[in-house]
């Protein structure tokens, strides 16, 4: 059994993301796909779990899926045997990522060209989109009643962990609610460079073309083009631009594109 998904705008909706995150993969979104059940991938066959037919997991049309698959690791949590709803779909060949699957109704994007080193931990319908070109060292990422939207041409340096809520509930005393118990995001537009062992924590939100500081921790709106340094982070530089080489210039950032420009 599969789903007839042949382009990367309908795999948006089908897996229930916005369409306008197609903006965030300038490559995949011209790219033709194939769908296949999760349990006849070779992600699963080592698993003792039962993956339902609503388990899917795409990949481009020409990949090869034993090599394709040969450096993403799948992880059941707590004794979980039983799954569905979940969509996994990793565009890139480049990712040595480990992924506990903590619950049912998970849905992962992973764009082109993106290499992708770590672990990530998913709970409560988490869904996590990470668009084309990006790259991220050791990065621990913990979805968990979540939406996590990564940007295009993003770096990530080592040791970054992405808390985007809490993973326990906290309690009012007198009232015995749970006041913690609303979904949360977290937002990292386009060419973001984080720094190492910096930490971004549940709706924080960082603009285009901004830098994170080594040791930062993000708890709030940092505004594009901005330095964010300190705990918690603060901007303390405006109007800034980050390139991946020296000798490179910034891209431009207009809108929903990025413009590279030529090298010096």
């Amino acid at each position: 059994m599969s789903l007839n998904i042949v382009a990367f705008e309908p795999l948006l909706r089908v897996m229930g993301l916005k369409p306008t995150l197609a903006r965030f993969a300038p490559k995949s979104r011209f790219r033709t796909l194939k769908t296949i059940l999760l349990r006849d991938s070779p992600l699963t066959s080592s698993l003792k779990a039962d993956f339902d037919d609503s388990c899917f997991l795409t990949l481009p049309v020409e990949a090869d899926i034993e090599t394709w698959c040969s450096q993403v690791t799948l992880q059941l949590h707590a004794g979980k045997l039983r799954y569905s709803g979940v969509h996994l779909a990793f565009l890139s060949n480049r990712c040595a990522l480990s992924v506990v699957l903590g619950d049912d109704q998970l849905k992962v994007i992973i764009g082109s060209d993106c290499i992708i080193r770590g672990g990530w931990q998913l709970f409560g319908r988490a869904t996590v989109f990470v668009g084309d070109c990006t790259t991220m060292g050791q990065v621990r990422l913990i979805g968990a009643r979540a939406d996590v939207v990564i940007g295009d041409d993003c770096q990530f340096s080592d040791e970054v962990i992405l808390q985007s809520s809490d993973q326990h509930p906290i309690f009012d005393l007198e009232s015995g609610l749970v006041v913690n118990a609303d979904r949360r995001s977290i937002w990292i537009d386009r060419h973001v460079w984080i720094g190492r062992r910096a930490m971004v924590l549940p709706d924080a939100c960082i603009g285009a073309g901004s830098i994170v500081a080594a040791g930062a921790v993000v708890t709030q709106e940092i505004p594009k083009e901005c330095l964010a340094a300190g705990v918690p982070a603060r901007v303390v530089k405006q109007k800034v631009g980050w390139a991946r080489e020296f000798g490179q210039k910034p891209p431009q950032i207009c809108g929903d594109t990025i413009d590279v420009a030529d090298n010096d």
